[in-house]
Parts: structure tokens; sequence; C-alpha cells
């Protein structure tokens, strides 16, 4: 005969198909790490959508840096060697590109 499942498998399995979407930004290299640690924080409350994700490799005024966005928590440590190609990758749902990308250029050298 047929089995239903629990209601409470049902939700989970909704749950679980979430839609993230991946957004990409090349960096100017010598942005301040200040600017981009701020950006970082909007990350991490919300400021641009649900974040999941987000991480950089960029040449910073302060030199290359490696900083990422796991479970809201930001970490942010001096990378071994230099980034020639700056980047911050973004995963989540509900993702605000324009506004990301204003603030983004916002973190140019002046």
């Amino acid at each position: 005969g047929d089995r239903k499942a629990p209601s409470d498998m049902r939700l989970f399995e909704e749950r679980v198909h979430c839609q993230f979407e991946t957004l990409s930004f090349r960096l100017q290299n010598g942005v301040q790490r200040e600017k981009i640690i701020k950006l970082f924080d909007g990350l991490a409350r919300g400021t641009y959508g649900a974040v999941a994700r987000a991480k950089a490799l960029v040449q910073t005024d302060q030199g290359p840096w490696r900083i990422d966005i796991s479970f809201g928590k930001i970490d942010a440590v001096p990378f071994d060697r230099d980034v020639a190609d700056s980047r911050l990758v973004v995963i989540g749902s509900d993702l605000k590109p324009h506004e990301l990308d204003r603030n983004v250029a916002a973190c140019s050298p002046d």
C-alpha cells in the first residue's frame, strides 16, 4: 500500500529546496581593507539579502587578504601571496545585486 510521509517530513523536504544564487564581482587591486570589511559587515547583517556564504581574495591597501563569511561569522586573515585578480563571490537568496555592485564600486581605491 501507499505510505504517506509524516507531515514534519514534508516540511523538511520543502525547506531544503531553497534557491541559491551566486554573484561574482571583480575588485580593483588596492581597495581599502577597512571599506571591504565594512562591506562584509553588511553582508553578514543581511543588508544585501540572505547570504549563506561570501568569500573574497583581495589585494588591499594593507596587502593580500582572504575574507569570508560562513554561518554569519566573518573571518579575515592575511593571505600568503599577492592576489593578481581580486574577486568577491556571494552565495545566498534574495540577494540585491544592484546595491551590492554600487557598494563594491565604493570600495575602489581613492
